[in-house]
């Protein structure tokens, strides 16, 4: 999005906030799964007040969802694939505009948001223990979204250690990052919580080793040639990333690299934008988390004794390492 330097840009940010209201909305009432199994339909097939259906409708195809044909209304290819993917059929967008709305009360009393009854809605980075199946969602969204990250990654970090190194993917959860170590040569051990580990053994079976814990109180195991983090340290605050490291720094082998990947923020806190925004979520959904600049991150590693090195940046995010 742009900075805001005039009205038109104002009037494109409320037109973005209009857009996900109502997406929230179609996806909470059942709509686009009941054009995916049943359409072509007419909107009368849809249970709601037929002006509002046909308003939103006509956004809807605006932003390339729909698609009519003779009064006919049915899910465009890309709008299929959002659906099968379950970004349309859950009830995210809503509690994410929902969430939203309650700003003011964030700002006075601080996060995480409050539910509709007053309840702090704090999640364990992103993993709700008594919902299987919101576990799996969430785990299969971010195995979908991390296919070249995870390629990218590999292909700088396998160069930087000797062949069969073994990598410990902490917080990995859905293991595509250590399955991509153990492609590049690596020996790859993933280690999250009993609520998501499951999901990985499915997909990756006896190709990675797995360790079961968490990784603040139970033992990491080790000693390894690499421990990797990737998207762990903005869900913490401070003081708990420093005592990572520390954890870290202890479970690596002499000469062994920590390394984060991860959206940083520059020097002077204000960029990228993708972190800016990020640190909102972090500020609505944890109880520390937030977005961090590259130099935060260096003093963690010299506190836990560890040597930081160059950063690489990457396509969207970077990679900071730290050597013992």
């Amino acid at each position: 999005m742009h900075t805001i330097t005039s009205e038109l840009h104002f009037d494109e940010m409320i037109r973005s906030a209009k857009a996900l209201a109502t997406v929230a909305a179609w996806s909470k009432a059942g709509h686009f799964r009941q054009l995916h199994d049943e359409g072509p339909i007419p909107l009368e097939s849809l249970d709601g007040d037929p002006r509002a259906l046909r308003i939103t409708a006509r956004l809807l195809e605006y932003l390339g969802l729909l698609t009519r044909s003779e009064e006919l209304f049915a899910l465009t290819p890309a709008g299929r694939r959002l659906v099968d993917n379950g970004l349309l059929t859950t009830d995210r967008h809503l509690r994410s505009f929902t969430a939203l709305s309650r700003m003011d009360a964030v700002l006075d009393g601080g996060g995480p948001v409050p539910d509709e009854d007053g309840e702090r809605q704090a999640t364990a980075v992103g993993v709700n223990p008594d919902d299987e199946e919101y576990n799996r969602q969430f785990m299969d969204m971010l195995f979908r979204r991390s296919e070249d990250t995870a390629r990218a990654c590999a292909r700088w970090i396998a160069p930087r250690l000797a062949p069969g190194a073994r990598v410990l993917d902490l917080g990995g959860g859905h293991g595509r990052y250590a399955r991509e170590f153990t492609r590049a040569g690596l020996q790859a051990t993933l280690m999250d919580l009993p609520e998501v580990l499951p999901f990985a053994k499915e997909r990756h079976g006896d190709a990675l080793t797995y360790r079961e814990g968490d990784f603040f109180s139970d033992d990491l195991g080790g000693p390894y040639d690499a421990i990797f983090l990737s998207n762990i340290v903005h869900g913490l605050g401070p003081e708990e990333n420093l005592q990572l490291a520390r954890r870290t720094a202890n479970a690596l082998a002499p000469g062994g690299l920590l390394i984060l990947k991860d959206m940083f923020l520059d020097t002077f806190e204000r960029s990228p934008a993708q972190p800016v925004y990020f640190a909102l979520t972090m500020l609505f959904y944890t109880d520390h988390g937030d977005s961090y600049c590259i130099d935060e991150a260096h003093r963690w590693f010299t506190d836990a004794g560890l040597t930081p090195a160059a950063p690489a940046l990457l396509d969207g995010f970077q990679l900071l390492f730290a050597t013992k």
